[in-house]
């Protein structure tokens, strides 16, 4: 009996093992054609916290993470009105006093907002300084609520 569970034991790890190394080959292949790395979000999840502007109220969090080869922008925030539907956008530069939108991202509604980049996580890093900037609404876009730089690691 202890002998049958040694050798399941054997063949589960040489599987196992056969599997790594197929998975790490085809991601460094994948990485080297400019394709995507499906363990990238695994190491390089980006934070960036939303501060207030204004005396909003308004404050929160982005979290930026890698899906298919893309960026996967989330916002959560709080302190914003309860029916506010409020742009938000990537800017060239830094907070406050951020420059030209760089990308639109789906206006936060009910304190969340989810978009997708068609950028990865290194060529998002490569535009740096970069800022994640929350209007107050559309009728009100020149009024910001919040904004969060970039991490630049």
């Amino acid at each position: 009996m202890t002998r049958t569970y040694l050798i399941i034991a054997i063949v589960v790890l040489a599987f196992a093992a056969v599997f790594v190394k197929l998975t790490k080959s085809n991601s460094a292949n994948l990485v080297s054609q400019g394709g995507y790395n499906p363990f990238e979000s695994l190491i390089t999840d980006k934070i960036v916290p939303l501060s207030e502007e204004n005396n909003s109220g308004v404050k929160g969090v982005a979290r930026l993470s890698s899906e298919n080869g893309k960026v996967k922008v989330t916002i959560d925030i709080v302190g914003e009105p309860d029916s506010a539907s409020e742009p938000a956008h990537v800017h060239i530069g830094q907070c406050p006093g951020v420059g030209i939108i760089f990308w639109g991202l789906n206006n936060v509604e009910h304190g969340t907002s989810v978009t997708t980049i068609d950028a990865t996580l290194q060529q998002v890093q490569e535009k740096l300084p970069l800022v994640i900037n929350i209007h107050d609404s559309v009728e009100n876009k020149d009024k910001f609520v919040a904004c969060g730089q970039f991490p630049t690691s």
